[in-house]
């Protein structure tokens, strides 16, 4: 008895001793790994505009006439290590790639490999942006999101600007347009005589300008009004407007945009040709760069005594690719003297129509014009 009882005790002398060697440093080793993997940190070394450091930053002002969009480089610096806790972590790697850096919430255009770049041997950055506050966040966000490493987040905050509201984010190309921008401080108060610069962004061409003066469409209630004329719009293409406010009074100035739409083009559609004798036959064409899909053809008689087609009307829907031709042709009976109408649409939005006469007998179709 007394042996039974020795041995238990050894055996669980032993699994405890297992368990305490064994296990526990393990759960003790990886806490700290996923510790360390949460060690990532963004740190704002220089924001460009007064105390490098104090997060803070003002909207800069528009210099008439440049045509261009003055920006802020903020310097960062990204520090950690990775999961395997051997390789310092600063986003600068080979394998790293900058679109795991989010700088995102108030700037005026989107990063890219040019406004957002690495400098330095280990983790400086920069990036190059301008302010533009939407209510009521008033702020920038950089963030660095690696998977498998970790994620850390830094912010700016806009202490001094304008709100910049277009009526619209965007409008077609090729046709006078109606634009009209709401201007307001950081109380939501109107700006009644600011100055407000259009500007081409890829362009760097400014080519309006209006000063204030509290008149409808020209600051009352806070509102400007431009037209953009077809003569303004040039070639086209898809661009951006950048809108620039500067106001002397309040020394605020804002910035936002909207974009000129590039129109989507559309397939050409032809009635190629219309023949008679043994029915009608009808050939469509599609002369565009783009594909008709669904193309909806509805050929109507009119005048002459038909069974054929029923109810003197015909439809079939087809698809027509860029450049293709359609050959359809349609079984008639009747007497007389015809009217005869073509139309057709696709579901891209092009359409057409053709009209023309002719004489049936019986299953034929004579003189077409």
């Amino acid at each position: 008895m007394k042996n039974n009882l020795w041995t238990k005790g050894i055996v669980i002398g032993i699994l405890v001793l297992f368990v305490g060697i064994n296990i526990l440093p393990i759960g003790s080793i990886k806490a700290e790994k996923n510790q360390s993997s949460q060690s990532i940190q963004i740190q704002i070394t220089d924001d460009d505009w007064g105390n490098p450091t104090d997060n803070q930053v003002d909207i800069p002002a528009y210099l008439p006439d440049t045509g261009i969009t003055p920006t802020l480089d903020i310097h960062f610096t990204i520090t950690g290590t990775n999961t395997t806790e051997t390789t310092a972590f600063y986003g600068d790697d080979p394998w790293e790639d900058w679109k795991n850096i989010s700088i995102q919430d108030d700037i005026l255009y989107p990063m890219n490999d040019s406004s957002l770049y690495h400098v330095g041997t280990e983790g400086d950055w920069i990036c190059s942006l301008t302010p533009s506050i939407s209510y009521p966040t008033k702020i920038i966000t950089l963030g660095i999101n690696w998977p498998g490493n970790g994620s850390a987040n830094n912010s700016i905050q806009i202490i001094n600007g304008s709100y910049v509201t277009p009526r619209v984010d965007s409008f077609p190309w090729g046709q006078d347009y109606n634009l009209t921008i709401t201007v307001r401080d950081l109380d939501q108060e109107a700006l009644k005589y600011a100055d407000l610069y259009l500007i081409w962004e890829e362009d760097d061409v400014e080519f309006n300008h209006t000063q204030g003066e509290n008149t409808v469409g020209n600051g009352r209630n806070g509102e400007y009004t431009f037209w953009i004329t077809k003569e303004d719009q040039g070639e086209n293409i898809q661009k951006n407007i950048t809108i620039a406010v500067t106001d002397a009074s309040s020394l605020l100035s804002g910035y936002t945009t909207v974009l000129m739409n590039k129109p989507t083009p559309l397939p050409e559609l032809e009635i190629n040709t219309m023949k008679g004798g043994f029915g009608l036959k009808v050939q469509m064409k599609n002369n565009g760069t783009i594909d008709a899909t669904n193309v909806t053809l509805n050929i109507t008689f009119s005048g002459a005594w038909m069974m054929l087609p029923p109810l003197e009307h015909y439809q079939t829907i087809f698809n027509l690719g860029s450049g293709a031709t359609k050959d359809v042709t349609v079984l008639i009976f009747g007497l007389g003297t015809t009217t005869i109408t073509i139309d057709a649409t696709c579901s891209e939005g092009a359409s057409i129509e053709k009209t023309a006469t002719g004489t049936v007998f019986l299953f034929f179709l004579f003189g077409i014009k």
